[in-house]
């Protein structure tokens, strides 16, 4: 019974994990969804603490913050020509 549980939880987490890489897949065509996902990770990181799934999930809020941060930089230096590089590096 118990090791039901744990393969339970272990198979939600799971899937919530691989929901949040899809939903920040997505966002490369539908901006929004990068918000949902990195929403989500915040909100479930608690139950994700101690387990092999809160580093997927450092990484995802990291990735979100980091790219959103070069969308920024890219837009602001558009006129300067080195934005478009900056964007397709993001």
């Amino acid at each position: 019974m118990e090791l039901e549980l744990l393969d339970e939880n272990e198979r939600r987490l799971n899937n919530l994990t691989l929901t949040v890489y899809i939903l920040q897949a997505v966002s490369l065509l539908v901006g929004v969804t990068g918000i949902v996902a990195v929403i989500i990770n915040y909100v479930k990181r608690d139950d994700v603490r101690g387990t092999m799934y809160e580093s997927h999930f450092e990484w995802q809020i990291r990735t979100f913050w980091l790219a959103l941060l070069g969308y920024v930089i890219g837009f602001a230096t558009l006129w300067l020509l080195v934005g478009g590089v900056v964007l397709f590096a993001v």
